[in-house]
């Protein structure tokens, strides 16, 4: 709360809003629960419902990595 009294309260409510924003928690449910099956870029992004370039940002927001980059490096871990 005072955060939200502050002089940056417009930055935290966006902040806040994408913090528990449906859309965003779905995104990343779909990202996560689909990460080691043998889908392309396209068809992850057509299983979010989203154009590929559309996807490309959201997962760029979200994630601050590429789709590609990140996707390898989870699976570089996990193979590790």
């Amino acid at each position: 709360m005072l955060l939200l009294r502050s002089e940056q309260y417009q930055s935290v409510q966006q902040f806040l809003s994408e913090l528990f924003s449906p859309g965003a928690l779905s995104f990343q449910s779909v990202i996560e629960n689909n990460l080691y099956n043998s889908l392309s870029l396209e068809e992850l992004a057509l299983v979010c419902n989203k154009s590929l370039s559309s996807f490309k940002r959201e997962f760029k927001r979200v994630y601050n990595e590429s789709p590609a980059k990140y996707i390898k490096n989870r699976k570089l871990e996990e193979a590790a």
